[in-house]
């Protein structure tokens, strides 16, 4: 969690799942290779809790899940929860990969 003094830049890297993939891999990479004294970093991932989540959480690195739904009448609530969870983290850079992002 930051405070008023971290002035590290906030980083949300978000992606379809935590699943194992190359999308996902890259993810891992990217979060992991960034450096924690100037970066903060958050995963976001639309679905699932997946293997890769604990691997990046054993790392240090937050995972949040958004519970998108993928029900395409659930759009416009998926899209304002995730509208919160985006200024809740508020971040400085916001890098999507792959599909659904």
């Amino acid at each position: 969690m930051s405070g008023p003094a971290d002035r590290r830049i906030s980083v949300v890297l978000a992606c379809g799942s935590f699943n194992i993939g190359g999308s996902e891999r890259n993810v891992l990479n990217i979060a992991s290779g960034l450096d924690p004294a100037r970066f903060r970093v958050t995963v976001l991932g639309f679905s699932g809790a997946g293997p890769l989540r604990a691997e990046l959480e054993g790392r240090g690195i937050p995972g949040v899940v958004t519970g998108w739904s993928f029900d395409p009448r659930r759009l416009r609530d998926d899209a304002a929860r995730l509208r919160e969870q985006i200024a809740a983290l508020a971040p400085d850079v916001l890098h999507l990969f792959n599909y659904p992002t």
